[in-house]
């Protein structure tokens, strides 16, 4: 082994042992038997499980045995948000990649990785936000399918053309999951068949579905009728198409997508 061979094992070691050593962070941690425990936490990777430190008594619980893990809003977290939303993606990545180390299963993991994700789309590298969103949900399996991070890996997936492992978490969410994420999933699921030019089956078991079965699930009602108006046009439904344009207009005229109509989109 020559010495500059060495001295590159020697950096790959420590960067090994320092991505394997989580930061404690102070927090509370509240069990599922409602005990509140305070003090220093760690989560441990290897084992999969926290290590609790308070008056120098340690204690290692599992994800079974938490509830709810509560600990301070990093700092720089709402910064690279607002550098996110304001398009600002390459700006935002180094901070929210820290977080996500730093916080890793301690509450802050899963927004980082939701805007970094959402970062790396905006850059137009879908392969990397579905890295990062995996990163985590390997740690966490449950993520893929709940709240704000599963929407932005299922648009990922979209992205990156890997329907199979979409289509298998949109079936077990629309047959297992809450009303908002069940409607989100059917239209990830039409997304997959309007990108393969099946437009009537994205209409049918999709988009259309969507705005008709779940009105009581509002937020997705713009994107199902935008994308119901798309698949009339490829179908040269344009009465149809038109339909669909003025239900939006009048029923959403503040959404983002009424306003794609507006400017002709």
């Amino acid at each position: 082994m020559t010495l500059s061979t060495k001295r590159l094992s020697g950096v790959a070691l420590v960067l090994l042992m320092a991505a394997s050593q989580a930061l404690a962070i102070k927090g509370v941690i509240v069990g599922t038997d409602k005990r509140r425990m305070s003090g220093d936490i760690r989560w441990q990777q290897a084992k999969k499980e926290y290590i609790l430190t308070a008056d120098g008594v340690t204690m290692t619980l599992k994800p079974s045995q938490v509830k709810q893990v509560i600990v301070s809003r990093p700092a720089g977290l709402d910064k690279a948000v607002a550098d996110v939303k304001g398009g600002r993606f390459a700006a935002a990545l180094p901070a929210l990649e820290k977080i996500m180390g730093d916080y890793k299963m301690l509450q802050w993991d899963v927004p980082a990785a939701r805007y970094a994700a959402q970062a790396q789309l905006g850059l137009k590298n879908a392969r990397q936000a579905i890295l990062i969103c995996e990163r985590l949900i390997e740690a966490n399996p449950q993520a893929a399918f709940q709240g704000d991070l599963a929407e932005i890996y299922w648009q990922a997936l979209v992205e990156d053309g890997r329907e199979a492992t979409l289509t298998k978490i949109m079936n077990r969410i629309v047959k297992e999951g809450s009303r908002d994420l069940a409607a989100l999933a059917q239209i990830r699921r039409a997304d997959v068949a309007m990108k393969k030019a099946a437009y009537r089956d994205a209409l049918v078991d999709g988009y259309l579905r969507t705005y008709v079965l779940y009105n009581d699930v509002p937020q997705y009602a713009p994107e199902a009728l935008f994308k119901s108006v798309k698949c009339f046009e490829q179908l040269n439904e344009s009465a149809n198409a038109e339909k669909m344009r003025k239900r939006l207009l009048a029923e959403f005229p503040d959404s983002s997508y009424s306003k794609q109509i507006a400017m002709g989109k």
